[in-house]
């Protein structure tokens, strides 16, 4: 090859590199200066009479080994967000950073994930795991709008190491935890869709009588449950609870979500996580709501559902008691109710999405 062409090229692959390193520096100043005041927003978060906006997860799960050793393991998640404009007149509810802490039979693991603040992708994840040992593990992954990794770093037992030092979590993991992050408070947060909810044909043997009497054995029974779990130290359930505004320009609305569950066979014979119940509660100072879901024990079935709130002077309490095709076959409640059929089939469409929810905290 000719002495100047490979000085040319040598020059271009060069200067190619020195660009590449420099939009790589630059991208990843932005995100720290995206991560700093994230911070500063969270920092200010419901202060200074500004109403807070963040939704908190906390799951427990509790095993009772012998009478002498349980394994208790408990996971919080923080997730901060913002409401951006859309161009229609409306507001989007945007993440912009969520935390998690979690731990287990002595292992502690902590994650950031922070969200460009306007389109809502991924910027920058950050990992730090520590064993009962004391060993541990940190991890920083910077993304570009696209989902592809532009820098990373690591450091194990305190000093800075390669990818290849360890497996406790890598660029496209953290990538897709982050998505799953987002797609849990998507679901969290947006209205539930009845208009796709279907009513099952299966021919049913059980009288609506006995039908009745199993759901109201089934809600005592859950009851009992709940209220022995309440009073345990080793308390089994998933909390949520989001810190809203009733609406754009109301007074800051609280959302209470409570979760019980117990273990079922999965597809494959192995235990899975079944909830059977869940309570959801609204207050604000201008309402106050609470409904309760009970699902069937061996399916995601809703069979029961009950609705009261109190709304200025109104009060309004509601019953539904559903069959194994969905179909409401009794129902009891103070008020006229506008399209019956769509509003049965409402909550049943609320508890698929809660019940979504609910395994999301189960990865």
């Amino acid at each position: 090859m000719n002495k100047n062409v490979f000085f040319v090229l040598a020059l271009l692959l060069s200067c190619a590199t020195m660009l590449q390193a420099q939009d790589k520096g630059e991208q990843v100043n932005h995100i720290r200066k995206v991560y700093a005041d994230a911070k500063k927003r969270i920092a200010e978060n419901g202060k200074n009479g500004t109403a807070a906006l963040d939704v908190t997860v906390t799951s427990r799960d509790a095993t009772e080994v012998s009478e002498d050793f349980s394994i208790e393991s408990i996971c919080r998640q923080q997730t901060y967000f913002s409401k951006v404009p859309t161009s229609d007149g409306y507001f989007e509810n945007v993440p912009y950073f969520i935390s998690t802490s979690s731990e287990s039979n002595g292992h502690t693991m902590y994650r950031e994930f922070l969200y460009d603040p306007q389109k809502g992708h991924l910027l920058f994840s950050y990992m730090k795991g520590e064993t009962h040992a004391g060993f541990v593990v940190e991890t920083r992954y910077y993304y570009d709008a696209n989902g592809g990794l532009v820098d990373q770093k690591h450091r194990v037992g305190g000093s800075d190491a390669t990818a290849n030092a360890h497996s406790w979590s890598s660029w496209d993991t953290d990538l897709e935890m982050g998505k799953q992050m987002l797609q849990q408070f998507r679901d969290l947060m947006e209205r539930e869709d009845a208009n796709g909810m279907t009513k099952g044909s299966k021919l049913l043997k059980v009288t609506k009588a006995d039908r009745m009497k199993m759901i109201r054995s089934q809600y005592a029974k859950a009851k009992n449950t709940i209220a022995r779990i309440e009073k345990s130290d080793f308390a089994t359930g998933v909390d949520v609870v989001i810190h809203d505004l009733h609406d754009i320009e109301g007074p800051p609305l609280t959302k209470t979500y409570k979760f019980f569950f117990d273990y079922t066979p999965d597809s494959e014979g192995n235990p899975a996580p079944h909830c059977y119940f869940f309570s959801e509660r609204h207050k604000s100072m201008y309402m106050e709501s609470y409904e309760e879901f009970l699902f069937d024990p061996k399916t995601d079935d809703l069979i029961f559902f009950y609705d009261t709130s109190d709304e200025e002077d109104m009060h309004f309490e509601v019953r539904l008691y559903y069959d194994a095709n969905g179909h409401c076959i009794e129902s009891k409640h103070n008020t006229d109710i506008d399209d019956f059929d769509f509003y049965c089939d409402s909550q049943r469409a609320k508890a698929k999405k809660m019940l979504k929810v609910f395994r999301s905290a189960f990865p």
